[in-house]
């Protein structure tokens, strides 16, 4: 360490006299004898790479400009200017000192344009000053680096209303404004307010601890910043929607949003171009979360099961995203106990429940389904039959197997049941005749065989050329008056070596026994 009076120079005989000397703290406050570019001869061309601390403060006769060489002084974190007549545009070599938490030029002679990478260098100082020069002060980054002297200690608010500010906020300064209580750049219509971290700047008093958080189609581009869903605890409505944002992913925002899983009530994304997968896991800590709208965010990748956690979701919108594979059994339980959903578009349906879920909003009041020649595979689940105030369901002409879920027996109100031009097979469950509202039953061109009774009786009906082809069905519960229509068969029954087509039977009144037989298939 090298300070006091009339050393400067017997230091630089010193140091220039012996190659090996490596200084690290230089301390020549207060030498007012030292004049001329003291600070370019104290550097020389070289720097010196060991230097830690330098202090020219009170040098009043000192000046020249910052040598580019303290660019190699690396290790030093600590520059005070103060009171010196440096002059020139600002030193941008002291940009590349990532190690310096402490930088005076307070009371230079220093003018000219900021530049706006100063942004990256104030937000990593602990303390600053740029006072008493004469720099042209614009922009944000210029007024807070000559007006504000520390964006960390102790400081809770910042106030530049109405002063002419311009150009846009850097993310690296609106990181430190998250910190804050209370900000105000209001009153400065030349800023950027194009990007979300300009307009949240512009039009929030705070942006820490906020319970709301409403910033929908007002047309923003850039990043949502991970610095400000990072600060917040007590979130209960984000809505975001009708933007222009690209990123982060969606799976990064719910991860972001970690800190306020216990308040968070409302999450909407929707219209944005965000990208990624739903997340795998962790969506259960959203207790409070009820409602989810990621429309049109171009979301892919399986529908996660997670979602079957939400237990306070009230609403779900996933339509116009490209998901992968089906609709899971757990899921649809979820979108039953929903008060509405939005799923068109989400995938394109290969099951039952693939094309219920995308062709409706509601499940818990459904009246009609209509899935009729979608090309449709898989089974007919069991779940169908507790959507209790069902009175159409019309699967007919699709790819189902299987057999006819007994569980449809539950519909009370069905009126109407389509589930013919399939290859279901198996017995017709009896519990159909529970469906004492039904009026036609169509289950013509299936593989079905018999119809089993509550005494697991099988019932086989007229054997036409060794073939057991359903002619007449006695639902045991069903009255002739209200089963109004009806039609069975057996497709490609082998008759003698060869087909029988076709074997319908309808009923010539609906309170006769009698039935009228029709066949369009015969045996030679």
């Amino acid at each position: 360490m090298l300070a006091g009076k009339h050393v400067f120079a017997t230091m630089m005989t010193a140091m220039w006299g012996h190659a090996s000397v490596q200084l690290r703290h230089i301390d020549l406050s207060g030498q007012r004898q030292i004049r001329g570019p003291a600070l370019e001869q104290l550097l020389g061309p070289r720097g010196i790479p060991t230097l830690e601390v330098l202090s020219l403060k009170g040098c009043s006769s000192v000046t020249g400009s910052v040598p580019l060489s303290i660019a190699n002084s690396k290790q030093l974190h600590s520059l005070n200017l103060h009171g010196c007549k440096h002059h020139g545009p600002f030193p941008v070599a002291l940009l590349e000192l990532e190690a310096m938490y402490f930088l005076d030029i307070a009371n230079n002679q220093f003018e000219g344009k900021l530049p706006e990478t100063l942004c990256d260098l104030i937000c990593r100082l602990e303390r600053y000053d740029f006072r008493g020069n004469r720099f042209n002060v614009t922009t944000i980054t210029g007024w807070v680096a000559c007006n504000v002297r520390s964006l960390r200690k102790n400081r809770t608010e910042i106030n530049c209303n109405g002063i002419g500010l311009k150009g846009e906020v850097r993310l690296p300064l609106f990181e430190r404004l998250c910190d804050l209580d209370r900000i105000d750049f209001k009153g400065n219509p030349d800023i950027d307010t194009t990007t979300l971290v300009g307009w949240l700047t512009c039009n929030m008093e705070t942006l820490n601890n906020l319970s709301e958080l409403d910033a929908s189609g007002i047309g923003v581009t850039g990043f949502i910043p991970r610095c400000l869903l990072l600060k917040q605890s007590n979130l209960r409505n984000v809505n975001l929607s009708s933007n222009r944002l690209t990123g982060p992913t969606v799976w990064e925002v719910i991860k972001l949003l970690s800190p306020c899983a216990s308040s968070l009530e409302k999450l909407n994304l929707s219209c944005n171009k965000l990208g990624g997968a739903l997340p795998e896991k962790g969506m259960w800590e959203f207790i409070e979360l009820r409602e989810l709208d990621l429309t049109n965010t171009g979301v892919s990748g399986p529908i996660s099961k997670d979602l079957e956690h939400l237990t306070a979701l009230q609403f779900i919108a996933l339509s116009r995203n490209s998901f992968e594979g089906g609709v899971s059994e757990a899921f649809f339980g979820l979108l039953r106990r929903l008060d509405r959903f939005e799923m068109r578009g989400v995938i394109s349906p290969a099951s039952v429940l693939d094309s219920v879920a995308c062709n409706s909003t509601r499940l818990d009041n459904i009246i009609r389904i209509n899935a009729s020649s979608q090309e449709l595979r898989g089974e007919i689940p069991s779940v169908i039959g507790e959507l209790s105030t069902l009175q159409s369901l019309d699967l007919s002409n699709n790819n189902l197997e299987g057999a006819i879920p007994s569980s449809l027996g539950k519909l009370l109100s069905l009126r109407q049941l389509y589930l013919n031009f399939n290859a279901l097979s198996g017995e017709i469950p009896a519990a159909l005749g529970q469906c004492t509202a039904l009026e036609n039953l169509f289950l013509s061109r299936n593989r079905l065989h018999g119809i089993r009774t509550q005494r697991s009786e099988t019932i086989k009906y007229h054997n036409v050329c060794h073939a057991f082809v359903v002619t007449q069905v006695a639902f045991q519960r069903a009255s002739a008056s209200s089963l109004r229509s009806w039609c069975f068969d057996l497709v490609q029954t082998v008759c003698r070596g060869r087909f029988l087509t076709v074997l319908e039977i309808w009923p010539t009144s609906p309170s006769c026994g009698s039935h009228r037989t029709s066949s369009r298939g015969s045996c030679r």
